[in-house]
């Protein structure tokens, strides 16, 4: 009969355990959160926005997986509406206050520069709230 993995620490799955070993005893990194930012680039016309945002979420967070996808959303007169946008996907551990500071000011930089009047993020919860300027810290 085989032998049943090793777990450590409170797993879901055996994949989960795998992983957790694997990570251990190759050195790697196991990340406790994963935050994903979703940004349109307003047909291309923002893109420098975006790649500010990217950049400034690497230097607070080490590393992001970027990727294209679209979004899309019904107006109000009912029609749908879709646009590009890049997804920035960062691991993390607990952040600490500082830190949620900045990426919460260059993610309202980022809006205030590319127009946007909603911004989308997930971190466990899917968060979809209407850009203030008056939140912007200047």
């Amino acid at each position: 009969m085989a032998e049943e993995p090793e777990f450590f620490g409170p797993t879901r799955d055996a994949l989960e355990a795998w992983l957790d070993r694997v990570t251990r005893k190759t050195g790697g990194e196991c990340y406790t959160d994963v935050i994903k930012f979703y940004l349109p680039t307003c047909h291309g016309k923002c893109r420098d926005a975006v790649n500010e945002f990217i950049t400034k979420i690497n230097k607070i967070f080490g590393g992001s997986t970027n990727y294209e996808a679209t979004g899309c959303w019904i107006d109000e007169e009912g029609e749908l509406l879709c646009e590009p946008v890049v997804v920035v996907e960062s691991g993390h551990h607990c952040t600490k206050p500082h830190e949620a500071e900045e990426v919460g000011r260059a993610l309202l930089t980022y809006a205030k520069k590319a127009g946007q009047r909603w911004l989308s993020v997930r971190q466990g919860k899917f968060y979809l709230f209407p850009y203030k300027p008056e939140l912007i810290e200047e």
